[in-house]
């Protein structure tokens, strides 16, 4: 189904590659490949980029990756805030890259053709993966293999992220206050950790963890519960917001 943007002008545009509105800031892209752009990052619908494939916003940032696979970021605030870049810049950033998710807890991810994972930004509970807690300005590969990516969301999961690799492996990191990463433990975790294996789709919502696997049985676990635990069976699809839990039988 087609959305529609309109740009200063008024001018309206079909969209229909992708559109995201998170936090406060709002992105589309039409039909044509053209990226609009409004609210916290823009006070007004403004066209900043052309040829655009795949579209993220947060936190009065922008990440966008062009059909020829150049990632680019936009705003002052959110992850692009490490990157010691000002509001207005446009930063190609990585080459190649397939996905990229922007989390709520000012960190990045992208995920290049050939399946490495790179990430950036605050790193205060090892979200980054890469052994410390330093803040990162630019990108640090975490792990090869990768498939699909994920970041976690509201408090308590905002600082996790997720990795699901091509043999179906799920990896988590960061933030484990509540036992969000699975692992059996409330310690940080500074380097991805193997929590499961079949694994198609995860998320993480204030400290609250859902994995989906191959044959469709739901595991959740975090809010004080430290280890998978198998909760469904026949699930097809599955949600969560809040900590509160959504799941679509077969």
């Amino acid at each position: 189904t087609a959305a529609v943007a309109a740009d200063k002008s008024g001018v309206t545009q079909t969209v229909q590659a992708d559109i995201s509105f998170r936090d406060g800031t709002n992105a589309a892209i039409t039909e044509t490949g053209d990226l609009y752009v409004w609210g916290n990052a823009l006070a007004e619908r403004s066209l900043l980029l052309h040829d655009v494939e795949k579209v993220r916003s947060s936190y009065g940032g922008i990440a966008a990756i062009t059909r020829t696979g150049d990632l680019y970021l936009h705003g002052g605030w959110g992850s692009l805030f490490y990157l010691n870049q000002g509001r207005d810049v446009f930063l190609k950033l990585l080459s190649g890259v397939t996905d990229v998710q922007l989390g709520s807890g000012w960190h990045g991810a992208a995920l290049t053709k050939n399946g490495d994972l790179y990430l950036w930004g605050r790193n205060g509970n090892g979200q980054i993966g890469d052994g410390t807690t330093l803040d990162k300005s630019s990108p640090v590969k975490v792990l090869s293999n990768i498939d699909r990516i994920q970041l976690g969301d509201g408090q308590w999961s905002e600082d996790c992220s997720m990795a699901i690799d091509k043999d179906k492996n799920l990896y988590m990191w960061g933030d484990n206050h509540c036992g969000q990463i699975g692992n059996g433990t409330k310690n940080d975790q500074l380097t991805p950790q193997k929590i499961l294996s079949n694994v198609v789709t995860v998320d993480s919502s204030s400290g609250t963890t859902v994995a989906l696997t191959q044959n469709g049985d739901l595991y959740t676990w975090g809010s004080n519960q430290l280890s998978p635990k198998k909760v469904l069976s026949e699930i097809s699809a599955m949600s969560i917001d809040r900590g509160t839990v959504a799941a679509i039988a077969q």
